[in-house]
């Protein structure tokens, strides 16, 4: 599943960079990618819960959460 959603994604970034670059340039483009890496980042700093040194137990039920 994870691979699908892989391809998925790069098939969007790879289709949608021609359309960006037409519209805003490379720069925006790019800037545009970066901005959305860094939201990205920011999700995982300040949602993403820290699992080492816990046992697998509690990490599956911290998995079966998002699911």
């Amino acid at each position: 599943m994870a691979k699908i959603k892989r391809a998925g994604l790069t098939l969007a970034s790879t289709m949608t960079f021609p359309i960006l670059l037409a519209s805003f340039g490379l720069g925006g483009a790019y800037g545009l990618y970066t901005f959305f890496a860094a939201i990205s980042i920011l999700f995982v700093v300040k949602l993403v819960r820290e699992t080492k040194g816990k046992p697998l137990r509690g990490n599956v039920s911290v998995i079966n959460k998002w699911n």
